[in-house]
């Protein structure tokens, strides 16, 4: 067994096969803020979708902001909570300045705010965090629905650490806010130490707890400030916290408990902060600087504990992603390989029917015909026969709706399914492709009916429905382009013959001697064969003739040029069949092919959510636990 690859190998591995997780569900529709039916019935349902859009962006930005090392000695204080818990305000308190721009309207910040020492480039050390993202300044315009982050220094000599970052986030639970969703991820994703802000109205909020959960388990530091909550509320609203909401949730997730150490604001007036600043008046302020500076000190995320819990966080974050994309992908394999088999039964069923069959002779006397054209061979009967099979293999229109109701009727069972009027080729190949739409249409049938299938079934039945007459006109078209160039390729393949035969005048001049005989109402044909022992008559039955034609070409060419003609018609019969081929591949595989890939489900490779879960695995198992 292969020994697990270093963590640093492990981690650029992991990194580079999760944006192929990325893109694979991005184009499914999977991380839009508004995911498309059939993203919303493969995650099974819309809060699912939502679940799995947070998770795969959360385990993302863990490998790449978290789990990946630093390259700096920056430390990232983000003030996260719901909307109107004052997470702004806080933001200024802590920074005894008015960086943040603060607003009684629920989700005003719909961007995180980046507030560096001055000279500091936030992201000096994490140039992997917000990837597409554009960086602006507080002034800066952009059009609505980028996604940004701002950066806005703080003043020289203000009193938090040089390598401190304070950062502002938007709301996770306002109406709108999952637009700004990979935003805030990012952000948090950075922290060193997040500063949950929580209030009387928003602290038994699910989503918000949700999030607690979630940062806890991955392994980060947090403190709770409960704010705009009167002194006679704290007591009770932690109480209900700690005793029944968190325990609750933790059941529920089968979890730990978070113990979450908490400072308490005094209620403050919108626009009071400045208030809040003096510590000598308001030492709970000072309290809660002191407990965000205290932990923001510390060893920080490049710590192996810190990163192997982001490590195992993003794994289990993935494993449902990858679960859904190995389903979607087994579902999708099973499609393309009946198509695949259809196409290659398509093949078989024409070489059967028309080229290899023994009693299937029409293409050898469409080329029998075509040599005793140019051979100069003069006869009215003959004549006529080549005027009757020329007419017939330009495949009028009349006979291209015959084609469309042969079809139609063995789709639907409406009517009589052969199509004896036909002629042999476009009968063989007509009766190929019904037999594959009809076997295509119980493949999905069958998968639909089962219980609890794959999504991909249901919304591969609907666009099958749809693209039925697209197939069936586009099987018309090219079986009226493929007896054109059978036409073609036979009067090839004739001119060859004869400009070998015609090396050898005396063996023309035998063949020249063959005889037409005509019964009465010329409805039948007959050959007088020279050495042949008489008169043979065949039907004329459709365009079939006897190949006999041909026989006395071979039994007069056994000794001169049978070799040759042999040859021939091998590389004919071969040509028709790799026609026959190509018109599959364009009719029905990449046709059917594009109608899976518009199901919209993920595409991702098979070795891909193999190496990605490996990896993670390997990451974690090479990462120590605790403090290192």
């Amino acid at each position: 067994m292969a020994q697990a690859a270093p963590p640093a190998e492990a981690i650029a591995a992991a990194i580079a096969d999760m944006q192929a997780v990325r893109r694979a569900f991005a184009d499914a529709g999977l991380l839009d803020a508004a995911p498309p039916d059939a993203a919303v019935a493969l995650a099974g349902g819309a809060a699912a979708a939502a679940a799995l859009r947070r998770d795969l962006l959360f385990a993302d930005a863990l490998l790449r902001n978290r789990v990946l090392p630093r390259g700096d000695r920056l430390r990232h204080v983000v003030v996260f909570g719901g909307t109107k818990v004052g997470k702004s305000s806080v933001v200024n308190l802590l920074a005894q300045a008015s960086l943040a721009p603060v607003s009684p309207e629920g989700g005003f910040t719909r961007h995180p705010w980046a507030f560096p020492a001055a000279g500091v480039d936030p992201l000096a050390g994490s140039a992997a965090a917000f990837p597409g993202f554009i960086r602006t300044a507080a002034d800066s315009v952009v059009r609505d629905g980028a996604e940004r982050y701002r950066v806005v220094a703080r003043p020289p000599g203000d009193t938090l650490p040089r390598e401190l970052v304070l950062w502002d986030t938007p709301d996770c639970d306002s109406v709108g806010a999952e637009r700004y969703l990979p935003g805030l991820i990012e952000a948090l994703s950075l922290a060193d130490l997040v500063v949950y802000v929580t209030s009387v109205e928003k602290y038994a909020v699910a989503a918000l707890v949700e999030w607690v959960f979630d940062l806890h388990e991955a392994g980060f530091a947090l403190l709770e400030c409960l704010n705009k909550t009167p002194p006679r509320d704290r007591d009770a609203v932690l109480r209900k916290q700690q005793d029944d909401i968190l325990p609750r949730i933790a059941a529920e997730r089968g979890a730990a408990v978070p113990v979450l150490p908490v400072v308490a604001l005094r209620v403050m007036a919108e626009g009071a902060d400045a208030d809040l600043w003096d510590a000598g008046r308001h030492p709970e302020a000072d309290r809660l600087r002191a407990a965000v500076l205290r932990p923001a000190a510390g060893a920080g995320t490049d710590a192996a504990g810190p990163r192997r819990a982001a490590a195992a966080a993003a794994a289990r974050r993935v494993r449902r992603a990858l679960d859904l994309a190995r389903a979607a992908r087994a579902a999708r394999a099973t499609w393309d390989d009946a198509v695949a088999a259809e196409v290659a039964r398509f093949v078989r069923r024409y070489r059967e029917e028309y080229l290899a069959a023994g009693e299937v002779i029409e293409p050898f006397m469409r080329l029998n015909l075509e040599i005793m054209r140019l051979l100069d061979y003069d006869n009215r009967e003959l004549n006529a026969a080549l005027r009757f099979v020329r007419r017939l293999t330009t495949l009028p229109t009349r006979l291209v709706i015959q084609v469309g109701r042969r079809v139609q009727d063995a789709l639907f069972a409406t009517g009589d399914t052969t199509t004896t009027a036909l002629p042999p080729q476009a009968r063989a190949f007509t009766g190929a492709h019904a037999d594959l739409l009809n076997a295509l249409g119980r493949v999905i049938d069958a998968a639909g009916a089962m219980g609890g299938h794959h999504p991909f079934w249901d919304r591969l039945g609907s666009a099958w429905r749809a693209a039925l007459p697209g197939l069936q006109a586009a099987f018309g078209a090219a079986l009226a382009e493929q007896l054109r160039r059978t036409d073609a390729e036979i009067r090839e393949t004739a001119a060859r013959i004869v400009a070998e035969l015609r090396k050898r005048p005396a063996l023309v001049g035998t063949l020249k001697g063959v005889r037409i005989a005509t019964q009465a109402g010329a409805v039948a044909m007959g050959f007088l064969v020279p050495h042949g022992g008489g008169l043979v008559h065949d039907a004329l039955e459709e365009l079939v003739i006897t190949p006999l034609l041909l026989g006395a070409t071979e039994k007069s060419a056994d000794w001169l040029v049978g070799a040759f003609v042999a040859a021939r018609r091998r590389e004919l019969v071969g040509r028709l069949e790799q026609d026959a081929t190509a018109l599959a591949a364009t009719v029905y595989a990449a046709p059917l092919a594009a109608l899976a890939d518009g199901t919209g489900m993920p595409d991702l490779d098979a070795a891909v959510a193999e190496r990605l879960a490996g990896h993670l695995a390997a990451i974690v198992a090479g990462l120590p636990e605790g403090v290192a």
